[in-house]
């Protein structure tokens, strides 16, 4: 996707943070790097060290040392003595069972997604924001794609994916100006080059019902991306699927693969009260 030339509108920030997490009497600051820290657990990996842990939480080793001990002597991590790691334990492992039970209408969406795949041959996610990641609740691979791995569970930038732009592009104004001013203060992320990409991605979903990335991220990675909403489901989800761009040229994917996703959007509609956003344009 070209990024135009002409000026768009800068984001005013301001100064105020609203009911972030700084000044907020509210938020529990220990309880947050505990969750912070069981974060850090990603489906298929080995059990992390506490210098691993601390790297990706950016949190002080001696703090590390104090919330793995509380949570392991809560069960919600367990301790490896030959390798002096932690991995998930039996308490976490209820959490997501239930979470997993609970979500019904992931089971509905999910023989939708995995007919798209065969057919097409690409790889299909549902994902959703997360702080500033997007993560896949649900991934179906096509088979002919060995090697382009895509999971549930798994954190890609909200800033440098084609599913993050589409997530922005998808929420309203407030939200986000509120993301925005995150990204300002957490990140070095232009927030302005940022904004006209949004705008761009806008365009093109108000034009076709999707949005098209031609290996802006990674040169060899085309795809589409639809946001959408459900009344079962909270919040805005995206809908996206991709592969190599050999086999899928920007042609292709305005007027075969985009359109195929909007019809596998349409039977999520109608599984989940789902339904394909399409945001206003300022």
């Amino acid at each position: 996707m070209r990024r135009r030339v002409r000026a768009e509108p800068q984001v005013d920030l301001g100064d105020d943070l609203g009911s972030d997490e700084q000044g907020n009497r509210q938020f529990i600051t220990a309880l947050a790097r505990g969750l912070d820290v069981v974060r850090c657990f990603r489906r298929g990996e080995p059990p992390l060290s506490n210098q691993e842990i601390a790297r990706r939480t950016g949190l002080p080793r001696p703090t590390i040392s104090r919330i793995m001990y509380t949570l392991r002597d809560l069960g919600y991590l367990r301790y490896y003595p030959k390798t002096r790691s932690y991995g998930l334990g039996g308490a976490a492992y209820v959490l997501g069972h239930i979470a997993d039970e609970n979500f019904d209408p992931i089971g509905a969406v999910r023989p939708i997604m995995q007919r798209y795949a065969q057919a097409t041959g690409t790889n299909i996610g549902l994902s959703t924001r997360e702080r500033l990641n997007m993560i896949y609740v649900e991934a179906c691979e096509g088979a002919s794609l060995v090697g382009l791995q895509l999971r549930v569970g798994d954190a890609i930038s909200l800033t440098k994916s084609a599913i993050g732009l589409a997530y922005l592009a998808g929420i309203d104004e407030r939200e986000r100006i509120t993301l925005f001013r995150q990204l300002k203060r957490e990140s070095s992320v232009d927030v302005d080059a940022l904004l006209t990409d949004v705008r761009e991605a806008q365009e093109q979903i108000a034009k076709y019902g999707f949005c098209m990335s031609t290996g802006k991220w990674r040169s060899e990675i085309h795809g589409i991306t639809v946001p959408v909403s459900a009344s079962k489901l909270d919040g805005l989800y995206v809908l996206s699927s991709g592969g190599p761009a050999y086999l899928l040229p920007e042609r292709k994917l305005r007027e075969e693969t985009g359109p195929q996703l909007l019809r596998a959007a349409r039977e999520l509609q109608e599984a989940v009260g789902m339904r394909p956003f399409v945001p206003r344009t300022s």
